[in-house]
């Protein structure tokens, strides 16, 4: 008796069957759609209302030996970028740069892997890219960085140098 049950075949699904879970891939498919629609009309959350970081100590601007270091953003500087409209518009135009961003947020920072080396590798600044030879030591969800990726990367490095400057021209 279970050698006849083994040797049954599976009943194939019927035409109504395979139609109506194509229904169900478009519904599904849909709400996926109307739900990005959604959270794109969601309107910002009021500046006041989000957690700001503490205000770096001014010391660390003045030191003349650490002039050239990467420093914190100032709280007005984080408000510039916060509220440029042309930094905005790029999360419109490129919909993976914010998954781009945190995939490089989730990089773990030691003595070999340093954020900044691994950001030069992504954008393709680093001496071995740019003399043709492959690049390694990136991790491997940012090893096939698509070119749009790259750029739209390097448009948002560039709009937000340009905030902070405005930033503090306007604050001097």
């Amino acid at each position: 008796m279970s050698t006849e049950l083994a040797n049954q075949e599976e009943p194939k699904p019927a035409k109504a069957d395979i139609e109506q879970q194509a229904e169900l891939t478009g519904v599904e498919r849909q709400e996926k759609e109307e739900k990005q629609e959604e959270e794109e009309k969601q309107p910002l959350r009021p500046l006041h209302t989000l957690r700001w970081p503490e205000e770096p100590d001014e010391k660390l601007f003045q030191d003349a030996l650490s002039r050239n270091d990467p420093k914190p953003l100032r709280r007005n500087e984080i408000f510039a970028i916060a509220t440029n409209e042309k930094i905005r518009d790029l999360f419109k135009t490129y919909p993976n740069l914010k998954n781009l961003l945190k995939e490089l947020d989730k990089i773990e920072i030691d003595g070999s892997r340093n954020r900044e080396v691994i950001l030069r590798r992504v954008l393709g600044y680093d001496e071995n890219s740019l003399s043709g030879k492959s690049i390694h030591g990136l991790p491997g969800n940012l090893n096939n960085v698509q070119e749009e990726d790259r750029e739209a990367l390097q448009n948002l490095m560039e709009l937000m140098n340009e905030s902070i400057d405005d930033s503090n021209k306007l604050a001097l």
